[in-house]
């Protein structure tokens, strides 16, 4: 990817993640160990979180509250995969990388809030941005 398309995500990704801080300053939770995603590689972990992300734009397009949690729990496992794969990452990526695996977590855990708060208008507006968070965490998964 050209600098210009990797400067725009990441302006994206940093104004669109602004106020995640308030999801987890009010909101602790448990992810479900059961629900661990076990990726060998990069190519794998991209399978499970262009999976999950599909399913997460899809229950928000039906408004369908209900699947949010359980996706969200989805989401965080797969993040948590793909934080054990940061040393597939060329090193000078590696810091980047790791931000954005976080970045994917704090997402998940917004999206868990939308869902126990019944609040279907903040799920909307994180449609967008969890596909900018996925491509952001692609493009720096990738060498320089």
């Amino acid at each position: 990817m050209t600098k210009a398309i990797f400067l725009a995500l990441s302006m994206f990704a940093t104004h669109s993640l602004a106020g995640v801080a308030y999801a987890q300053d009010d909101h602790s939770h448990d992810h479900d160990q059961g629900d661990a995603v076990d990726v060998t590689s990069l190519d794998d972990g991209w399978v499970a979180l262009e999976g999950v992300s599909a399913e997460i734009q899809s229950a928000i397009a039906a408004n369908n509250m209900d699947a949010l949690h359980e996706l969200s729990d989805e989401l965080h496992a797969v993040a948590d995969s793909l934080g054990k794969l940061a040393n597939y990452v060329p090193q000078a990526n590696q810091l980047r990388y790791t931000s954005s695996v976080n970045q994917l977590r704090t997402f998940s855990d917004r999206l868990h809030m939308a869902h126990e708060e019944g609040n279907a208008a903040a799920a909307q507006q994180m449609a967008p941005q969890l596909n900018g968070v996925v491509q952001l965490l692609m493009v720096r998964a990738e060498a320089n």
